[in-house]
């Protein structure tokens, strides 16, 4: 059946999730097209990190074939299998920081990859709900600049039917005190307000959210 959703209006755009590359630092992956003959895990069916890979794989015309060996491990077991060398690389989907992300790197001997390219650009703008986004540098031990991908952003949506002052409000709320919304949870330190207008929002604005932006020369 397709269910439509006309009824949504975004609000403002949030933190990333991005696609995470992780590689082991012996693999000689610098890149998504070195993936090409690696043994990778690409996660379980249905999954985030599965529905992610599969946009890749389809938009690089790979198949599981063109990988030398594919994992369907779930997160939480992915990480065992990279540091024991039964997979060169794994993918995730999280906000940054992120603990198992870490504990990777640090117990792997893992790097996080850049996902850039051509083949991205165009996949980000085939889809509205997705965006460029990056890991940011000193999210990790070792990540001293930050590292280029793509991914979903977290949305705030609402109703149509919202009435335009509340939704006036709330954007008001957040943006004239941003540093302090900022401070409330570690995902949401890097956001930059110019992005929170446009990023990944697939969803047209909400006349609430516009007027704010509007008055503050933000669109």
């Amino acid at each position: 059946m397709d269910i439509k959703f006309d009824n949504l209006r975004s609000v403002m755009s949030l933190h990333g999730e991005p696609f995470t590359l992780i590689a082991r630092k012996d693999a000689g992956i610098n890149g998504l097209d070195d993936l090409a003959g690696k043994r990778v895990n690409i996660g379980t069916p249905g999954s985030p990190q599965r529905v992610m890979m599969n946009m890749v794989m389809k938009a690089k015309g790979w198949t599981e074939k063109t990988f030398q060996f594919v994992d369907e491990l779930p997160p939480a077991e992915q990480s065992l299998a990279l540091c024991h060398n039964r997979v060169q690389a794994i993918v995730t989907n999280a906000a940054h920081p992120n603990e198992a992300v870490a504990r990777a790197l640090e117990l792997c001997g893992a790097k996080i990859v850049e996902v850039t390219g051509d083949t991205v650009d165009k996949l980000i703008a085939d889809n509205r709900f997705l965006a460029a986004t990056e890991v940011p540098a000193g999210a990790y031990a070792g990540v001293d600049k930050p590292v280029r991908t793509f991914g979903v952003k977290v949305t705030v949506l609402s109703s149509s039917d919202m009435e335009d002052d509340l939704i006036y409000t709330v954007t008001k709320a957040v943006f004239d005190d941003l540093d302090r919304f900022k401070r409330s949870h570690r995902a949401l330190g890097n956001l930059l307000p110019g992005r929170m207008t446009s990023d990944g929002l697939s969803a047209p604005k909400h006349p609430g959210a516009l007027r704010y932006f509007r008055e503050k020369g933000m669109m």
